[in-house]
């Protein structure tokens, strides 16, 4: 058996050879980190674009929520109904915990089992893209009753309430919800606030909370 030393064209072909496998490798390489950053800007694209559909989906619940209240507004408004989704009472994250609860943790702890599922025109719970919203409202007083009564039914004084600002047309006495006062709030102007909390659970663990505050 003839043994030699590689010839200058063996030797080339060799460092041909090393260099295809780098190249090949490397190649193979930058197409793995390639398809892994198209996919990831994928998910993050898929991601924004159910955040961004929640809050639009929460209109369905407000509106609701509105038009709920204008077909009872009167009497019905004094006290809760809690199968709708209404409180008489004003209710807020407790601020006198460490950390001061969030609007979600007194959604879940509090309010979960007092929301009322919202529905599209055609009746149903999810829309197209996949969000469920529910909602609940509170009237912006410190207790329920007929704020307009001097003295309510029960014996106990007016609940007082936040109240739009006096205009030309309507005077108010008293004061408003807060106030250091024992004076009860007294207005002819009937009007008061009341917020709306809607929540839009969506695909992909999606959480949007929308309020909006009306005025009846």
């Amino acid at each position: 058996m003839l043994t030699g030393a590689l010839g200058p064209a063996g030797k080339q072909r060799g460092v041909v050879l090393a260099v295809t496998m780098i190249v090949l490798v490397t190649m193979m390489l930058a197409s793995a980190a390639l398809i892994r950053s198209v996919d990831t800007a994928g998910v993050i694209s898929g991601n924004l674009a159910f955040k961004q559909s929640a809050p639009h989906s929460a209109d369905v619940g407000i509106e609701a929520a509105i038009g709920w209240l204008e077909t009872n507004n009167g009497a019905t408004l004094y006290n809760d109904d809690r199968a709708n989704g209404y409180f008489a009472t004003r209710q807020d994250p407790d601020p006198a915990t460490t950390p001061p609860q969030t609007w979600d943790a007194f959604w879940v702890n509090v309010l979960v089992g007092r929301a009322v599922a919202a529905t599209d025109a055609g009746g149903n719970h999810t829309d197209a893209a996949g969000n469920q919203v529910s909602y609940v409202i509170h009237r912006l007083c410190n207790g329920s009753g007929n704020p307009g009564l001097a003295i309510q039914p029960n014996g106990l004084p007016p609940p007082q309430c936040s109240l739009p600002p006096p205009s030309a047309t309507s005077t108010c006495t008293g004061n408003s919800m807060g106030a250091n006062t024992s004076t009860p709030l007294t207005c002819n102007r009937n009007l008061y606030y009341y917020r709306i909390t809607a929540r839009t659970d969506g695909p992909r663990n999606t959480v949007s909370y929308v309020q909006v505050t009306v005025v009846m």
